[in-house]
């Protein structure tokens, strides 16, 4: 791919440090812990006004012994193959490899320019120590620290000089929906994506924990759609969380949340729902999220033609709060079902960027109240003047009254149940703020009222 840099090297090389020095931002999580890095991780940098994208990979091993290794070989010469050049990484602080030696040869045969580069050079005195990796025969070695810049801006130059820049390709903007595919570990988030794109994008493994970065990929559908697809760590329960790259890994799928416009919640169906896919449903829509609820592995299921219904009645019954989620069957594995994720996901995403006009709004609340009015505060009525939404993305409401605090929990969860009989917002989370009327515009609340429940 023209512009396209992969940075590959040995495990604890110091590849995530300079991914993230280039891109500007932390997008790799950096450990010492060997093997962190597994999946293709993906940034862009400029320089000299010109624009480049790199990809993280994960630690090379060129003669690997286990199951999970071999896939990450795999990953490691996907990237080789996407890419118009290679930033071969070694480390000057436990010196030259024999596998170093073996993956020099080894990039040879790709016939793409490559920079050969020695990190952990922090100063001359160690780059004086580091003159054995001349035996590779190179033409030119590059010595860095990727943790402070050093020697960063020459190797940047001599990039320049060699590589066509990426001036074609942009990031996506604010309205490509990106989707966090999300659940508990091994439940088939990365198989699905995997499926779903019709590339091996994403290392799988039947092992819990395999995914450990967040992994954005930017997919056309057939149609010419483009979705932005986040792949995320598994979440377990807090006490569950040992290891620092584990807490790193659910950090970085919680920051994932964020930027995601829908979460799509991934279920494993032999299991249901539990605690735990409760939790992280009812996080996604405290955070504003659009959600999706996905019980995948469908196809182990023993089923005729009444149990998706009754599936679903349970699901509801167990989950009351959740009634308003889109709720799909799918088979990562087969691909049955799979065709209907992204249709749900850009429904939620409009559902949830949808806005009322003022004057429907305000009919609206009007017949609420004279259907069902508030309750009386302290022997007084309790008066709904006017609403306004004042955002979308989640929707979100604001209601002049003349007692805020006299407006109950019930009627709250009211006024949101007829919201949706009417307007649906669904999969998406809904706000409601209560204002005394005459006060300043956010003086009568610091948060959010109401939100669904």
């Amino acid at each position: 791919m023209r512009g396209l840099i992969a940075i590959v090297g040995r495990p604890n090389v110091g590849k995530s440090t300079l991914f993230n020095k280039l891109v500007g931002e932390r997008r790799s999580i950096v450990d010492d812990m060997p093997g962190v890095t597994r999946d293709r991780i993906y940034g862009r940098f400029t320089h000299n006004e010109v624009a480049y994208e790199l990809v993280d990979t994960g630690g090379f091993d060129p003669h690997p012994e286990s199951p999970l290794v071999k896939v990450m070989k795999e990953q490691v010469e996907l990237a080789l193959e996407d890419a118009g050049a290679v930033i071969f990484l070694m480390d000057a602080k436990t010196g030259l490899n024999p596998a170093d030696e073996e993956i020099c040869r080894m990039l040879d045969k790709w016939k793409k320019p490559v920079f050969h580069v020695v990190n952990k050079v922090d100063s001359q005195g160690r780059e004086n120590e580091a003159f054995e990796f001349f035996r590779l025969g190179v033409g030119k070695l590059y010595f860095v620290s990727a943790v402070h810049g050093r020697g960063v801006y020459e190797l940047l130059d001599d990039i320049a000089a060699s590589v066509p820049g990426a001036e074609s390709v942009s990031p996506p903007d604010d309205s490509v929906p990106h989707v966090a595919v999300m659940g508990r570990p091994n439940v088939g988030k990365s198989t699905l994506i995997n499926r779903l794109i019709g590339e091996n994008r994403l290392l799988t493994s039947d092992m819990p924990g395999t995914t450990r970065d967040a992994v954005d990929t930017l997919w056309a559908s057939p149609d010419g759609r483009q979705y932005v697809i986040v792949d995320t760590a598994g979440i377990r329960r807090k006490r569950k969380i040992e290891a620092s790259v584990e807490y790193y890994s659910v950090i970085r799928a919680l920051q994932s949340m964020e930027r995601a416009h829908v979460v799509m919640l991934l279920l494993d169906a032999r299991l249901g729902m539990e605690e735990q896919d409760a939790r992280i449903a009812n996080l996604a829509q405290d955070k504003g999220r659009g959600l999706v609820i996905v019980f995948n592995k469908w196809d182990l299921i023993f089923k005729d033609e009444k149990t998706a219904d009754l599936f679903l009645k349970s699901h509801a019954e167990r989950f009351p709060s959740l009634t308003h989620v889109p709720v799909l069957f799918a088979s990562a594995l087969t691909g049955k079902g799979l065709t209907r994720l992204l249709p749900a996901a850009d429904l939620v995403k409009s559902e949830w960027e949808k806005r009322i006009p003022t004057g429907e709004l305000n009919r609206f609340v009007e017949e609420c109240v004279e259907r069902t009015p508030p309750p009386a505060y302290r022997h007084k009525n309790v008066r709904l003047f006017y609403a306004t939404q004042v955002e979308s993305g989640p929707p979100t409401f604001v209601f002049h009254v003349n007692y805020p605090q006299g407006v109950t929990e019930n009627y709250r969860r009211y006024l949101t149940r007829r919201f949706r009989e009417q307007f649906s917002f669904s999969g998406a989370p809904l706000r409601l703020f209560f204002r005394k009327r005459g006060g300043r515009e956010r003086s009568a609340f610091s948060g959010p009222l109401s939100v669904d429940s």
